[in-house]
């Protein structure tokens, strides 16, 4: 069970860093319509929060935090 979190605390570090690389593309880019790239924002900062959270509740399994 260890193990599966911490491949799904990897997992959501990699959709974060996808959907920055995804958000700076729309916005370097001359398009018009920048509604996906506030879309790849939203749901890479919603990542980095869950990365987070499953990060400290491991931690507090481990004792490692208060």
């Amino acid at each position: 069970m260890n193990n599966l979190s911490r491949i799904v605390q990897i997992v959501w570090l990699v959709v974060a860093a996808v959907c920055s690389f995804e958000a700076y593309m729309v916005f370097s880019t001359g398009v018009e319509d920048k509604t996906s790239g506030w879309l790849f924002t939203i749901v890479g900062i919603f990542a980095i929060v869950r990365y987070v959270m499953l990060r400290r509740s491991q931690l507090k399994k481990e004792n490692k935090i208060d």
